[in-house]
């Protein structure tokens, strides 16, 4: 009967070497193409308003982690002015993302997949991998009107409902404020973020929208920040080392001699 026991025991043995394929991956997105300013006059022409953007700073990073081959890559890159394109990747076996901006969308994104340590190592051991970019642009509006943001935004993930250690989150985030000097201010915020964990595969979009007015005769400055970030991680499964192997192996092969002995 020990006999008949082997190839299963191999069997089962073979499947703990082949590492798992499932992924998880997550997205983020602000579409600065989308993004509209409509200036409406107050001042019946007397004193139309003009808005002008006075300084921009831009940035993007990445992390890609794997546990077993141990590996770890990260880049960022930033700029200071609206024209320049930034493009931030990092890739290692298990992990991978990516962020950019551009004049078209600020992106961020990220995956991730299961693999196997070493026994000895335990559990607690995960692959991931996550992409931001971050953006602020700074204005001035002068004349007597409204100008009126609006801009569109979009995030999705995949992974497993409660699942702890495999999950994948988005988010993205958009922010306005504005302010003059006789104490006029306000702010706007719109963008959304989730976890995969709690309901499994989401998606989600939305516009922002904010209006700054001006009735100050030194004008009304402003920022618009926008945000987005994406992060994906994956277990790791302890299987037996070569050696743990070679010695389960040879103990099977004694445990099949001392069979065919006792069958003798």
């Amino acid at each position: 009967m020990k006999l008949l026991m082997l190839p299963a025991l191999l069997a089962g043995l073979l499947l703990q070497i082949a590492p798992a394929t499932a992924a998880t991956s997550a997205s983020a997105s602000i579409d600065w193409d989308s993004l509209n300013i409509q200036l409406i006059d107050l001042s019946g022409g007397l004193d139309a308003p003009t808005l002008t953007w006075t300084s921009f700073y831009g940035q993007t990073n990445t992390y890609a982690y794997t546990a077993h081959p141990y590996d770890y890559q990260y880049t960022w890159a930033e700029r200071y002015d609206l024209s320049t394109a930034l493009s931030s990747s990092t890739v290692t076996a298990l992990g991978q993302s990516a962020a950019t901006q551009d004049a078209l969308a600020h992106t961020a994104s990220s995956a991730s997949q299961e693999g196997t340590v070493p026994a000895s190592w335990g559990y607690g051991y995960s692959n991931y991998a996550y992409g931001g970019s971050y953006t602020t642009g700074y204005f001035t509006l002068t004349g007597n009107g409204v100008a009126l943001f609006t801009m569109d935004w979009s995030v999705e993930g995949q992974g497993d409902v409660d699942a702890w250690d495999e999950y994948s989150y988005a988010y993205a985030s958009l922010y306005g404020s504005y302010s003059d000097n006789l104490y006029n201010y306000g702010y706007a915020n719109s963008g959304y973020g989730s976890y995969t964990g709690y309901a499994g595969d989401f998606a989600a979009e939305g516009t922002f929208a904010m209006a700054v007015v001006n009735t100050s005769p030194g004008g009304t400055t402003g920022s618009l920040q926008t945000y987005t970030y994406a992060y994906s991680q994956s277990p790791n499964a302890p299987v037996p080392e070569p050696e743990t192997y070679a010695l389960m192996l040879a103990g099977l092969g004694l445990v099949g001699v001392m069979a065919r002995r006792r069958k003798a």
